[in-house]
């Protein structure tokens, strides 16, 4: 079925071009048959008006998209016009060779029939099969031109019939380079997206998390302690409109293709407003942060999702509720270790923001582990310097 519709397509591909050929045939009838130099002019203004074709750029698109169609050409749209005059050239030229070797079939059939009418009737009955094809061929000039003709247009014909996909690849279809370049382009606009969608995913989460133990907490105390209870519901509004205003960012970015704003990591004290902003929600973090702690730009807002992820997971997770984080930064690289202790019954919280975690740190050329040791979640996750991350 494949190869029917491959041959289907090719004929399809071949009519046009010989629809345009047709002047041709027209040209040769009119002048060794009607003699009537009137007509062979048209057909010569015909023919030329065809060659023409060749040359108009919305050919060349109707080529493209007859080679894209029915060829399946991953053709370059903005390729050289050269190229494009070229492959109409060669297509018209097929459609051309196509009609001609058509329309001789049945003449040398009938020629070919009278010739070996006479060798059965004894005329040539001494003769050979060679000298028979021979002698219908080549007893005149004309046979002879017409014997040239009928091969090189049957020739021709099939030729580009069979390589008309390849001859499309090459002339119209895009450069190595250009695919590279597309390919690259693709690699890069993925790796943006999925860096959004891990952002997205660590922002909105943590907001969530953070919203529902503040509601719950005001919802708690609003009768005992309403200053408490507004407190609580302050922290939502804060960081539901920190979420939305990362989920606008985003949505910007998608939209426009632009780059993202000033990220509101500035320093290591966004991290300490983080680690505050949980222990509000009831989250018992020990925290080792030195304060001499260098961290490069780049590093930066990586650590602060990594950070963040630790704090949701064991918001969400830890029994009871808490953490120890400690960050480090040694002659190896950065390293930060999160644990939180989990019940049999707990799940440990493995999925897809631990694995936006290893995903940042291996595009920096990290490392991240997550396990279970002695009934307590340990995440390690360790950031090269800078001159360590692969190319």
């Amino acid at each position: 079925m494949n190869r029917f519709m491959t041959l289907l397509q090719r004929i399809l591909f071949v009519i046009p071009a010989a629809i345009a050929g047709l002047p041709v045939l027209f040209v040769v009838f009119t002048y060794f048959f009607v003699d009537d130099p009137v007509l062979t002019v048209i057909g010569v203004v015909g023919l030329i008006a065809s060659v023409a074709l060749c040359f108009l750029p919305v050919i060349h698109r109707g080529e493209k998209s007859l080679a894209s169609e029915l060829l399946g050409t991953d053709v370059d749209e903005d390729g050289a016009y050269r190229n494009s005059a070229i492959f109409a050239g060669l297509h018209l030229l097929a459609g051309t060779s196509t009609v001609i070797a058509v329309c001789l079939i049945p003449v040398a059939i009938g020629e070919l029939s009278w010739r070996l009418k006479d060798a059965f009737s004894g005329k040539w009955a001494t003769s050979t099969a060679v000298e028979l094809l021979m002698g219908t061929v080549l007893d005149s000039p004309f046979r002879v031109l017409l014997f040239v003709v009928f091969a090189g247009a049957i020739s021709y014909s099939v030729v580009f019939f069979i390589g008309c996909a390849f001859l499309a690849s090459r002339v119209l279809g895009r450069s190595l380079e250009d695919k590279l370049a597309e390919s690259e382009a693709d690699r890069k606009r993925l790796a943006i997206q999925n860096e959004l969608a891990r952002d997205i995913h660590d922002s909105v989460g943590h907001a969530l998390t953070i919203a529902s133990l503040q509601a719950e907490r005001g919802r708690a105390r609003i009768d005992v302690d309403a200053g408490d209870a507004k407190d609580a519901l302050s922290t939502v509004l804060s960081v539901c409109q920190r979420a939305q205003a990362d989920l606008d960012d985003v949505l910007r970015v998608l939209r426009t293709g632009a780059p993202r704003s000033s990220t509101q990591v500035k320093d290591l004290r966004s991290i300490g407003d983080l680690i505050d902003e949980v222990r509000n929600a009831g989250l018992v973090v020990d925290a080792a942060i030195p304060l001499n702690l260098d961290v490069a730009e780049d590093r930066l807002p990586v650590l602060y999702r990594i950070v963040q992820e630790a704090l949701t997971n064991a918001m969400r997770y830890a029994r009871p509720h808490e953490l120890r984080l400690r960050i480090e930064n040694s002659a190896d690289g950065l390293r930060i270790v999160a644990e939180n202790p989990v019940d049999g019954g707990t799940d440990s919280g493995v999925g897809k923001g631990l694995q936006g975690i290893e995903a940042r740190a291996l595009l920096l050329g990290g490392s991240s582990s997550a396990h279970v040791v002695a009934g307590w979640f340990v995440l390690d996750v360790r950031l090269p310097h800078l001159e360590e991350v692969p190319a």
